[in-house]
């Protein structure tokens, strides 16, 4: 039984996804687990097993990759003179990152390794640290640490609010990856098991060959994401003149290309746009929708059932 998920129910689900928990939602995918948890308490499925965790902890396709290669391609780079290796990294820059880089006077690495102000992650960054500082290949540990944020920091949150969707369908969630002897196994893994230059999750790979065969284990990553960058850049027009505007001094003349070429940090800046003016200024959720709709997008009322279809 599969939720059909369009733009019309998803800017719903979005709004109240923002207003239930009283957060930002921090991740575009999390809003249409209403409709699939709808849908599975809709057919009597109330036993739901979720694959969460698996990239986290066994090497994805998304940062953890992107730093395995990074790091790799480090050591080549290592025999260039370090004059002539800033000069090369510098030009693969965005130029808004260097002149933002310059004016601050610090690279913006070292600026979040300090925590940026966010005091909490720093504690959580530091035990981590210290829980993995017997690893003694500094690319290994890094690796190792970056997977153990992703999951302690990024990944809680989501799954409290997954647990809570699911509740109000008296849906039961499993995951099999975040059972205390899988994590166990995986924390203890060689990032060599888990990630190379081509393939990403190499042990979860392995063990569902003999299982599911070869063509599908080795098959390329489908999660069903929602088209971000479809559907979450008409909202730019909120950010002209809400809350991030008021309250934080965004200026849209500045930023605004920048924004067109980042469709992550966009998604970040309409996320806390949204929860600001619904928790913070106590704006309507049809008003907003109603201001989309004048926008020229197409949705759904905001108490309106999803459309379902059965696959």
């Amino acid at each position: 039984y599969v939720a059909h998920l369009t733009s019309r129910n998803y800017y719903p689900r979005l709004l109240r996804s923002i207003r239930d928990f009283g957060q930002p939602i921090a991740h575009p995918n999390l809003a249409r687990f209403y409709i699939s948890a709808w849908n599975a308490g809709r057919h009597n499925r109330p036993n739901q097993i979720k694959g969460v965790a698996s990239d986290l902890l066994f090497g994805g396709q998304g940062n953890v990759r992107s730093l395995y290669r990074y790091l790799r391609l480090s050591k080549y780079l290592s025999i260039v003179p370090a004059g002539a290796r800033r000069v090369l990294t510098s030009a693969f820059e965005p130029r808004e990152k260097i002149d933002l880089q310059l004016r601050l006077r610090n690279p913006l690495a070292s600026l979040s390794s300090a925590g940026m102000g966010n005091l909490e992650r720093g504690a959580a960054r530091t035990r981590i640290l210290r829980a993995l500082d017997g690893i003694r290949d500094a690319d290994e540990r890094a690796v190792k640490v970056l997977m153990m944020e992703n999951l302690c920091e990024y990944q809680q949150p989501l799954l409290n609010r997954r647990h809570e969707m699911a509740e109000l369908h008296g849906l039961s969630l499993w995951f099999p990856f975040l059972d205390t002897e899988v994590v166990r196994f995986a924390v203890n893994l060689p990032v060599g098991a888990c990630v190379d230059w081509k393939t990403a999750k190499k042990v979860v790979r392995g063990a569902a060959r003999p299982y599911l065969g070869g063509a599908l284990a080795s098959r390329a990553k489908w999660g069903g994401d929602v088209p971000t960058a479809k559907w979450v850049r008409p909202l730019k027009f909120l950010l002209d003149d809400g809350f991030i505007h008021a309250r934080l001094g965004f200026d849209p003349s500045v930023m605004g290309p920048v924004l067109d070429a980042d469709i992550k940090l966009l998604w970040n800046l309409v996320d806390i746009e949204l929860w600001g003016r619904m928790c913070l200024l106590g704006e309507d959720p049809r008003e907003l929708l109603e201001a989309m709709k004048r926008n020229g997008l197409e949705s759904d009322p905001f108490e309106s059932d999803p459309e379902t279809s059965d696959r």
